[in-house]
C-alpha cells in the first residue's frame, strides 16, 4: 500500500476564484495562498503605476519649472547686455560729433594762439597769468592700490576723461583706469567741460559705491564745478584735483 500510495502523482488544485473574489470555506490552503499571491502581485501592480505616474508628473513639473527659470534667466541676461550696451553707447562720442569736434580743434587753436598773444602781453605782470582759464586737470592719487600716480586729463566739449576701473582704451589714454581698485566702479565719474571756458566739472556717472566729496555723496549724473585742491574719493581712491593753466 505504501508503493501503491509513492506511485500516485501529487494533485493541483486549481483556484475557483478571481482575485476579485473572497475565499469560501471550501477552498483548500493551497487554493488561499495563490489566491493571496496574486492579490498581492495585482495590488504591487496598482501601486508601481500609481508611483510611475505621479513621477512622472513630478519629473513633467520640474521639467516645465526649469525650462522657465531658463527663459527668464536669459531674459535678464539680454537685457542686462542691452542696459551695458546702450551705457557704452551714451559714454562714446557718436560719430554725429566728429565735425563738431573739428570745429572744437580750430576754435582751440585760435584760442591758443589768443592765450599765447596774451601771455606774451602779460608776461611782465604775474597776476595776469593767474587770470587765464585753466586749459587742463591735474589728478593725484592719494590713497589706495593706485597712491603715487598722477594723470594729466585734457575734457574737451563733448569729448569728456572717464575715471573707474576699465582697462578699455579711453580710460587709459584720455582718463584714468584704477583696475586694482575693486571698490571701483567699471564707469565710475567722468571730467568734462560744458564749453570752453576753462571750466571743469566732474559728474558720477550713478556709479555703485558713490563718489565722495568733504565727506558727502554726490548725486548721480549732476555736475560739481572742479576747483584747485578739491578731492573726491571714488573707491578706495582720493584724487587730489588740481587746475593747469
Amino acid at each position: 500500500s505504501e508503493q501503491k500510495m509513492m506511485m500516485e502523482p501529487t494533485t493541483h488544485h486549481t483556484c475557483p476564484y478571481s482575485e476579485n473574489e473572497n475565499p469560501t470555506l471550501d477552498w483548500t490552503i493551497e487554493q488561499i495562498l495563490q489566491w493571496e499571491h496574486s492579490r498581492c502581485q495585482q495590488e504591487n501592480k496598482q501601486k508601481a503605476d500609481e508611483l510611475e505616474a505621479k513621477l512622472q508628473e513630478e519629473f513633467e513639473a520640474g521639467k516645465r519649472d526649469i525650462q522657465s527659470f531658463f527663459k527668464l534667466a536669459v531674459t535678464e541676461s539680454n537685457k542686462r547686455q542691452r542696459r551695458e550696451e546702450n551705457k557704452e553707447l551714451e559714454l562714446s562720442p557718436s560719430k554725429d560729433n566728429d565735425a563738431a569736434d573739428d570745429t572744437d580743434k580750430n576754435s582751440t587753436n585760435s584760442q591758443m594762439t589768443e592765450e599765447v598773444e596774451t601771455e606774451e602781453s602779460s608776461s611782465a605782470d604775474p597776476a595776469a597769468s593767474n587770470n587765464n582759464p585753466p586749459s587742463s586737470l591735474h589728478i593725484e592719487v592719494c590713497t589706495g592700490p593706485h597712491a603715487g600716480n598722477t594723470f594729466l586729463l585734457e575734457p574737451r566739449v563733448r569729448k569728456p576723461c572717464f575715471v573707474g576701473r576699465s582697462k578699455g582704451k579711453k580710460f587709459k589714454e584720455r582718463g584714468i583706469s584704477l583696475y586694482k581698485d575693486t571698490e571701483a566702479s567699471t564707469t565710475h565719474g567722468k571730467f568734462h567741460t560744458a564749453k570752453a571756458d576753462g571750466k571743469f566739472f566732474y559728474t558720477d556717472t550713478d556709479s555703485t559705491n558713490g563718489t565722495l566729496y568733504q565727506g558727502k555723496e554726490l548725486e548721480g549724473h549732476v555736475p560739481i564745478l572742479l576747483d584747485d585742491g578739491m578731492e573726491l574719493s571714488v573707491g578706495t581712491s582720493l584724487l587730489r584735483v588740481s587746475l593747469v593753466r
